[in-house]
Parts: C-alpha cells; structure tokens; sequence
C-alpha cells in the first residue's frame, strides 16, 4: 500500500495528450488500502464491529509505527495522512473499510459453512478413506499378480534354454546309453568264431571249418 501511495504521489499530472495519468495509481491505492484493512481483520487488530473512526485511527497508527521503520516513503505517509482525514478522500476511505469488513465477514461465513459441511458428513468421509484404502490394495494385488507371471515365465524359459543344449540323438543315447539303470555295463557272450581269422596255419582257409570242436 504505502508503495502504491508513493507512485501515485509522484505520478500527479497529466500526459502530452491530456490523459489523466494519475486515475490508475489512485484505483490502485484505494485497492490496496482495501486489502490493508482486510488483514487488520484477518490478524484480529481491529472487531467486524468496530466503527469506522476506530478502524481510521488503528490504521494511522500501524501506519506511523511502519513510518518510524521505513522513513523514506514521505510522499506516500503525506497522503494516507490526508487520504484518512480530508473530504472527499475520507469518505473514500472509509467505503474501502465498509469493503474490507463485508468481504471479511463473506469470508468467515464460507470457512463456517465448509466446516459445517465436513462436520455433517463424518459417513461419507468415512467411506471416502476406505475406497481409497481398498483401491491402493487393489493397486498392490494387480502389481503382486503381474510380478508372479513374469517370474513364472522367466522360469519356463530358463528350463527350455536348459532343455535345448545339444543334439536331441546326444540326449536320447548319452555317453553310458548301453549301461543299465542299475549303473553295471551288459555283459556280451563271446563269439567261439572270433578268434579264428578264417585261415589256419597252413594258410587253408576251409580248414577251419574241417576241425572237430573240443569236447569240453
């Protein structure tokens, strides 16, 4: 606000072409001396049942205390000083405050109303938690589900990967495929012709078949 005072203290005049320069600072000052008294009731300075005149004077003097900190604004204290003391600007003034308190009031009677609505429905709040409970839960379930299939496909495909190394002849016989399950080797009867080469040594090879077989 004070900054808002000072540019309009310093903006007096007119342009080249005879525009009021000055008509938007001053809108612009009365707005925000408006939001000023607004936060006087917000931060309890001042009642919604305070007159006029007493919401004037608690104004100067948070005014002058700010002044006493910040002594440079000169321009803008000389005119809130005869903008909340002098006709037509007091008048002015004070239809800022009569704006400040209705809005004020307006907000208060929304806050009440937001509070009674919240305070009415404890059910519907209730059931509001528990829905958004049970579609979190529902959310971990899906999440758990989707998880366990790609682990279980993740196992098939190791498994065939395993299965599929080397020949499918290679895995059917295997190095010990004429050994028993028992783990022993087959025995295999002798052949009485192996040791014969078809000649005996006289170099007749029908001989062979001419010997008589040993009796045992």
């Amino acid at each position: 606000m004070v900054m808002a005072m000072a540019d309009y203290s310093n903006s007096l005049g007119r342009t080249i072409l005879g525009k009021n320069k000055t008509q938007k600072h001053y809108e612009k000052s009365i707005a925000k001396f408006t939001d000023f008294v607004l936060a006087m009731f917000v931060d309890e300075r001042i009642t919604k049942l305070m007159p006029d005149e007493e919401v004037l004077e608690e104004a100067k003097s948070l005014i002058y205390i700010f002044e006493i900190a910040h002594p440079n604004w000169q321009e803008a204290y000389q005119f809130f000083h005869y903008f909340t003391s002098n006709p037509p600007y007091l008048q002015q003034a004070i239809n800022a405050i009569d704006r400040a308190r209705a809005q004020y009031i307006y907000n208060l009677r929304s806050n009440q109303k937001g509070h009674t609505k919240e305070t009415k429905n404890p059910i519907k709040s209730a059931i509001s938690k528990i829905s958004r409970l049970f579609y979190a839960f529902l959310r971990l379930v899906i999440l758990l589900f989707i998880c366990i299939v790609i682990l279980e496909m993740c196992t098939q495909k190791s498994n065939q990967n395993n299965s599929s190394i080397g020949s499918p002849q290679q895995q059917s016989l295997g190095p010990n495929a004429n050994r028993p399950a028992n783990g022993h080797a087959k025995s295999v009867a002798p052949n009485p012709f192996d040791e014969f080469d078809g000649q005996d040594n006289t170099g007749n090879p029908f001989a062979v078949f001419a010997k008589k077989p040993q009796q045992p």
